[in-house]
């Protein structure tokens, strides 16, 4: 019995030891290989020792294996963390306004990460201003994504933050949380957000493991699709030399360039910030870009409005392009509108930019591109005077459709 147990517990600082000598790197080495994992009650977590888990302050909520744990680490404010997938939570109660999380690299292969707003409940946005922005509640993160503070109801959305070891501002993250004073009556502030780094392929095929130099429009550049379904690279190597650096990445999880958003099942549903069920407001100054992952052999993609309420420049309740945008220069025009390139209706209308109530319920558009499949979404810092043009935000479901190349 005593000889079983110090073995354990040998093996276990083996692999511990291990893993901080080369900076979290040995992935694919211990016994675990940082694998996802449900606990008994279906929680998320991590496959880690139990040595491991007790070390970061995790949760154990199952099994991994004979001897592992599956354990779920959360934090609340004002805390950091530095593994692959983290909870991040609201506290029963508010001891002060502002409630940030720190996000370190767990190693030098990250190169984004993925934030899931299983929920979120903040203040509604105010259009003191002119335009529906956040002050009350806001929720903003660092590096920037180019985004303004979020606030509303965002259950179900997600973002991606791209991030880099060796460069300066962007070797590490946060989420920050400002929370406005609250009568002991008015609803609270809530918020789970699921928080995962993605570790991406290095530029040096030669020896991925420890290479900093790369992020991730260098990706994206190097590596491709081949037109039979494999993946290849610029320098020649082919899929199974690629065999290892695909074991050790997140690739198939990893956004493209640009990408606020990426959905990688071949159909599902998009909807816009703060909708709200179907209430809204959108937010002002908005201009973000949604994207879907490519399925083999398909080029077209359907979007199918579920709700469909922005502002126009017209009386034409189908507003398409020049109806949705600030035309001739007229600065007093709104200009919001959902972009999908080089679209055609089901009512056999082609165009770009859609608005007002454009896509209603039996008008859905299809998009056919060898390229990438994308959406972007546009909002100005205008306010419609015409109460029928409630700037409310849409709803889409949307699906790779069998369709030659």
């Amino acid at each position: 019995m005593f000889r079983s147990t110090l073995a354990c517990l040998l093996l276990g600082f083996y692999y511990i030891t291990f893993s901080q000598q080369v900076g979290h790197e040995a992935r694919g080495v211990g016994f675990w290989d940082n694998k996802t994992c449900n606990g008994s009650n279906g929680d998320e977590g991590i496959c880690m020792s139990n040595l491991q888990c007790g070390m970061v302050k995790g949760k154990r909520v199952g099994n991994c294996g004979l001897f592992g744990a599956c354990c779920q680490v959360q934090r609340s404010c004002n805390q950091e963390t530095d593994q692959k997938v983290t909870f991040f939570n609201s506290p029963s109660t508010f001891t002060e306004s502002d409630c940030n999380l720190k996000i370190k690299l767990q190693n030098r292969r990250i190169g984004q990460i993925r934030v899931d707003f299983l929920k979120m409940v903040l203040r509604q946005p105010s259009n003191k201003t002119s335009s529906f922005t956040c002050i009350d509640d806001t929720f903003t993160v660092t590096p920037s994504v180019g985004l303004p503070a979020l606030c509303g109801v965002n259950d179900g959305q997600h973002i991606y933050i791209n991030v880099n070891a060796s460069k300066p501002g962007y070797n590490s993250a946060e989420l920050k949380f400002h929370i406005a004073k609250r009568s002991n009556n008015s609803e609270q502030a809530s918020w789970s957000l699921k928080i995962t780094q993605l570790e991406v392929p290095p530029r040096n095929v030669q020896s991925p493991a420890f290479d900093a130099d790369w992020d991730i429009n260098s990706i994206f550049s190097d590596f491709s699709l081949n037109p039979t379904g494999g993946i290849t690279t610029k320098r020649g190597q082919n899929k199974q030399r690629l065999r290892f650096i695909l074991r050790v990445s997140d690739y198939d999880k990893v956004a493209p360039p640009g990408c606020l958003q990426y959905y990688t099942a071949k159909s599902g549903m998009y909807k816009s910030f703060n909708l709200n069920n179907n209430n809204g407001p959108h937010l002002a100054n908005l201009n973000y870009a949604i994207c879907f992952k490519k399925v083999d052999g398909v080029c077209a993609i359907k979007h199918t409005p579920v709700f469909f309420q922005l502002s126009g420049n017209s009386n034409n309740m189908k507003a398409t392009d020049r109806d949705c945008d600030t035309q001739n220069g007229n600065n007093l025009l709104t200009e919001d509108y959902l972009f999908v390139p080089d679209g055609i209706t089901s009512e056999n209308v082609k165009a770009c930019k859609f608005c007002y109530n454009a896509l209603g319920s039996n008008n859905s558009v299809t998009a056919r591109s060898r390229g990438p499949q994308f959406v972007t979404f546009m909002s100005d810092d205008k306010i419609g005077d015409d109460e029928t043009l409630k700037e409310l935000g849409f709803s889409m479901n949307y699906e790779f459709i069998d369709d030659s190349c």
